[in-house]
């Protein structure tokens, strides 16, 4: 009698093979949806299931199994990461500044900002960007820190690329100021995620307006998202020829034409102002389609290596503090901060 040998590897596979040629239509259908959903799942968990759980005991191990951040071990573990060689930071700190040159005294805010970017310049950097937003009416006319800034930025931007931020509202915040012209600029076409823009500070005339750039100052509603760019009107009365903007102290100037249009974020107008080829088709058709990749996919170590400094001490030299007299310094920038702002992207914020 004999006996029936084993199949061999090759066998095995073989039959493997048969079973998945011949797995029944349904099944297929069911494997099929279940790979189209997972990866959709992955992309809009915050909209399926949720904000994730904050400051909970379990939400480390709930980090630890998100997909996104399995996916983003993977990719950058070991010894690859990002290295921010081409970015600099200078912060207002509010622990650190003069309280005088913080958020909420605004136009004195502007005579500080225009002596720390003349001290930026100073070192040449490859590009400036402003992450503030300024509006024509936040200051009384003739403001004396309004007049410095603008010629600051009209003299920065003769030396190096000046991108300055813009503020929009959404259709929420119209509805939460008037709920009936929501409901007639939806009707004119503004969709949930449009964007119009805000009044912005004429900074000198036309000649200086060709030579600063404009990125949206527009966080998604998921802040792990980056956005990359928002359509944009350039007023409520490009949807609504009737309405009127309110005399302002300062000439107001509207950076598109009014019609609706694809506006970049301020951090991918810096980009173009500092290279435009980094931006590649794959970027150009992300911003297109109005999907914001995933932030969580840069590595906290990474951003650790950033540099960043204080707008005081980089005015004022590494002793100032919040106690400094900032109309008073007349030191020249320090090498160091020279060294970290030379041929760099200078965000200022």
């Amino acid at each position: 009698m004999t006996s029936k040998s084993r199949p061999t590897r090759l066998e095995q596979f073989r039959s493997s093979l048969v079973a998945l040629v011949y797995v029944r239509p349904w099944k297929l259908a069911v494997l099929y949806v279940l790979a189209a959903l997972g990866p959709f799942l992955v992309d809009h968990m915050t909209e399926v299931f949720g904000e994730p759980a904050l400051n909970r005991w379990y939400s480390p191990v709930l980090d630890w199994i998100d997909p996104k951040q399995l996916y983003q071990r993977s990719l950058f573990g070991g010894a690859h990461g990002i290295t921010p060689d081409f970015v600099s930071v200078v912060l207002i700190k509010p622990d650190k500044e003069p309280g005088t040159v913080t958020q909420q005294n605004v136009c004195t805010q502007r005579a500080f900002l225009a002596r720390l970017l003349l001290q930026i310049a100073a070192a040449h950097p490859a590009v400036v960007a402003i992450d503030k937003s300024y509006g024509c009416t936040a200051c009384t006319a003739n403001d004396p820190g309004t007049v410095d800034l603008k010629k600051a930025i009209g003299e920065v931007s003769a030396q190096v690329p000046v991108v300055i931020g813009l503020s929009t509202e959404d259709p929420s915040a119209v509805a939460g100021a008037d709920p009936n012209l929501a409901e007639r600029l939806r009707a004119k076409g503004l969709e949930a995620n449009d964007q119009i823009l805000l009044p912005s500070l004429d900074l000198g005339g036309q000649a200086v307006a060709q030579r600063v750039r404009y990125g949206l100052i527009r966080v998604d509603k998921d802040i792990r998202r980056v956005p990359l760019g928002w359509y944009t009107y350039g007023s409520r009365a490009a949807l609504e020829p009737t309405l009127t903007t309110p005399a302002a102290p300062f000439a107001c100037l509207h950076v598109n034409s009014g019609h609706k249009t694809m506006m970049d974020t301020l951090s991918v107008a810096a980009a173009r102002a500092f290279n435009p080829k980094r931006l590649n088709r794959s970027l150009e058709m992300l911003q297109a389609n109005m999907v914001h990749p995933y932030f969580s996919f840069f590595r906290e170590d990474d951003l650790r290596r950033l540099s960043v400094s204080s707008a005081i001490e980089a005015l004022c030299g590494r002793s100032a503090g919040a106690d400094t007299e900032w109309k008073a310094c007349e030191a020249p920038l320090d090498s160091e901060f020279a060294d970290e702002f030379r041929n760099r992207v200078v965000f200022v914020g």
